[in-house]
């Protein structure tokens, strides 16, 4: 069989006869539900893959991110770049009507929590699975912006080195642009020298003196040539 998370889900679904309806279709709450356990699954999947620790440590990397203070600052990041659907879903799950509290959260980070996992939740039960893998790249970024420490994203510089290397393209930039105008700068000196040189007709009688030294030495030499008859 070959693999793939698509001939997963497909066998999965007919292996336990699973059908679903519209994603649209669902409560925020119920895509938020399904959501944070997709997000949770596809972190912890990060954190284990990078290398084989004590199960406590693996806790304490994935809560850090799997929480909602993180989510809700990943959720703020993200919600200009979502699509008209996902941002849709976004204020659905934003607004919904919770019968809980928050816990170690203010309620509006729980809102925007519950608001990124009902993306989530909706992305992966429309199975669109390379959209779901964009939006948590993206998110990450977000969080990896605010804390380095959480580098999930290799290419991803962390904010100051971002505005550090933008400083010293400008600083770069600069310098070259000066010492372009160093250039033109001499290169103009140079021709304004060279014309009030030739404009004081010292170059040119130099020229014309030199001319008639060299004319009068070939007179010279022609009748010396002519003079003694070899040239007969």
């Amino acid at each position: 069989m070959e693999k793939g998370i698509s001939n997963f889900f497909d066998y999965y679904k007919e292996s336990f006869n699973i059908e679903h309806s519209n994603p649209d279709m669902y409560s925020p709450l119920s895509l938020a539900y399904i959501g944070d356990s997709i997000f949770d699954l596809m972190i912890r999947t990060m954190v284990v893959s990078r290398s084989n620790k004590q199960v406590q440590k693996y806790h304490d990397e994935v809560t850090k991110i799997v929480c909602a203070s993180a989510q809700a600052t990943m959720m703020r990041g993200i919600k200009d770049r979502l699509t008209e659907a996902e941002h849709a879903i976004y204020k659905r799950g934003r607004n919904a009507n919770f019968n809980t509290k928050a816990k170690n959260a203010s309620m509006t980070d729980y809102r925007n929590a519950t608001a990124f996992e009902a993306v989530v939740g909706y992305l992966y039960l429309n199975e669109d699975f390379v959209r779901l893998s964009d939006v948590v790249k993206m998110a990450l970024e977000v969080l990896q912006m605010e804390d380095p420490s959480i580098n999930y994203v290799p290419m991803i510089k962390p904010l100051d080195a971002m505005v550090n290397a933008a400083s010293d393209d400008e600083d770069d930039s600069e310098k070259a642009d000066d010492s372009k105008a160093e250039d033109m700068n001499s290169e103009n000196e140079e021709a304004a020298e060279v014309f009030e040189h030739d404009k004081d007709g010292s170059e040119w009688e130099n020229a014309e003196e030199n001319d008639e030294a060299v004319t009068d030495d070939n007179d010279d030499d022609s009748q010396g040539y002519y003079a003694d008859g070899s040239g007969d």
